[in-house]
Order: structure tokens, then C-alpha cells, then sequence
């Protein structure tokens, strides 16, 4: 985990894809829905309906396998957009005209077809995400353990340091283990 548990009450925005953070990390599910109470958003990246689901404030249910599409698309919405931290990417990252060129490639209305996931929703995602101050990406073994598991770990990565919502208070890449509790 880039930040610590105690960080995850004052995030502005919860991005969690792959983990059923309430059923399988409750201390930290908690800490997820006292966020919420306090105006946290939630954006929830899972095919099934987890309780989480019935919290989120957008809820995307991609076809299985489809995560570094949906995630690529929405680099695309914030990097066309301009929404990406300009200063956090010339200053702290590599590669990012590489990036760029690939996740040109994914545009909303193509993700949906691969995805099965609404173009307007991937676009408000990305937005979502992209305009929060304090953002967290929260994932588990649900992403990691898939043929392309190590994709979608640094396509979460990179998301994560395209917005800057890495190495500040409540941001971050935050990865939760089966066995934490």
C-alpha cells in the first residue's frame, strides 16, 4: 500500500475495482462508508453487485477481463481533456508521450464495446476521479489474479500517477491482500 488504513477517512474519492472491500477487509470496508458519510465518493469498477455497489455513486459492471480497457479509456478522457496533473507528469514520471499513444487507442465509445460498460459512464468516471482532490485506488486479488493481472496493476498505477493522487495524505495505489484480517 502506498498510504496508510488511517488515511482512507479523509479521501475525497474511492476508486476500488476487484475487491469486496466490506465482505472481505470489514475494518476497512468501515473506514470506506464513514468516508462516504462525510461526502467521499465511490467509484466502483466490479461485474458483480457487491454491497459496495449499493453505496457506490457509480457503479461500472465490465464484461470479465475487460479492466485495462476501461482503465485505458479513462487516461483517455482525462488526458484529451487535459484533466492529468501537467506539473506531477513532467516532474515525477517517464514515458508519458508512450501513454498517451496507447491509450489513444481506447477511446470511451471503443472501451464500451469491449467492455460492455456505457461510453457517458467511463467519461464520468474518469472525471470523477481525475477532479478529486484526495483520490485512493483500492483494488484485491479480484484484479490480480486474471491472465492479465499484472496489466491491470500498472495500468492502475499509471492512472494513479497521471492525476498525481500518489505520494499525498489519502491518495494512492492501495492494494488489500486476502489474509489482512
Amino acid at each position: 500500500m502506498t498510504n496508510s488504513i488511517g488515511e482512507f477517512e479523509e479521501a475525497d474519492l474511492f476508486f476500488i475495482t476487484g475487491s469486496n472491500t466490506t465482505a472481505q477487509h470489514p475494518l476497512i470496508g468501515t473506514r470506506i462508508l464513514n468516508a462516504k458519510e462525510r461526502g467521499a465518493q465511490v467509484v466502483l469498477l466490479d461485474p458483480r453487485a457487491i454491497q459496495l455497489a449499493r453505496f457506490a455513486d457509480l457503479h461500472l459492471r465490465q464484461n470479465i477481463g475487460t479492466d485495462v480497457a476501461v482503465l485505458n479509456a479513462m487516461m483517455n478522457v482525462i488526458i484529451t481533456e487535459e484533466l492529468y496533473d501537467k506539473a506531477f507528469v513532467e516532474t515525477r514520471t517517464e514515458g508519458f508521450d508512450k501513454l498517451k499513444a496507447v491509450v489513444a487507442r481506447y477511446s470511451p465509445r471503443v472501451a464500451e464495446t469491449i467492455s460492455g460498460i456505457p461510453a457517458k459512464d467511463i467519461e464520468e468516471a474518469a472525471r470523477l476521479y481525475a477532479r478529486a482532490d484526495k483520490a485512493m485506488i483500492i483494488y484485491a486479488m479480484g484484479i490480480t489474479q486474471h491472465t492479465t493481472g499484472v496489466d491491470n496493476v500498472k495500468t492502475l498505477a499509471n492512472l494513479a500517477m497521471l492525476t498525481g493522487h500518489v505520494g499525498r495524505p489519502s491518495t494512492g495505489v492501495n492494494p488489500l491482500r486476502g489474509q489482512n484480517n
